[in-house]
């Protein structure tokens, strides 16, 4: 059986964005959710929005099935705040982000509101995500 497949888009996005894919991947037989994080502008810490998804995955999903994410630019810090800090690694085996600063982007510094600010090189936000980012190796985790 294959896992569930949630796919999560980046900054400034809804799940729309993610449409053709998972209607590509629904006709290859995956199960595939699209949550659409609120306040994806970057008024939202990427904390909150990893709250956002983690009550999403528990409200769409068996507290059995195992789940994989993809995950797009800022999608994939949110999925790593969910996956590192509010207990996702527990049921997620694959993760694969596509264009995600994992270690910031100069283009966070246009933008001086907080979620926007967290996506800076050095911030304390990624600071703290990279302290322990080896807690990755418990699942298969590709970066594009």
């Amino acid at each position: 059986m294959l896992n569930t497949l949630i796919l999560v888009h980046g900054f400034m996005d809804t799940g729309r964005r993610m449409a053709w894919m998972s209607r590509r991947l629904r006709a290859l037989g995956w199960k595939v959710l699209v949550p659409s994080l609120q306040r994806s502008n970057g008024t939202e810490t990427i904390e909150k929005l990893a709250e956002h998804l983690r009550l999403y995955i528990i409200e769409n999903t068996l507290e059995s099935e195992r789940t994989d994410l993809v995950a797009f630019s800022m999608g994939g810090l949110v999925c790593r705040y969910y996956l590192q800090r509010l207990g996702g690694l527990a049921r997620t085996d694959r993760f694969i982000t596509i264009a995600t600063p994992h270690n910031g982007t100069l283009a966070a510094y246009f933008l001086p509101i907080v979620g926007v600010k967290q996506m800076r090189p050095q911030s304390a936000f990624l600071d703290n995500l990279n302290s322990d980012i080896n807690q990755l190796q418990r699942l298969v985790f590709v970066s594009y």
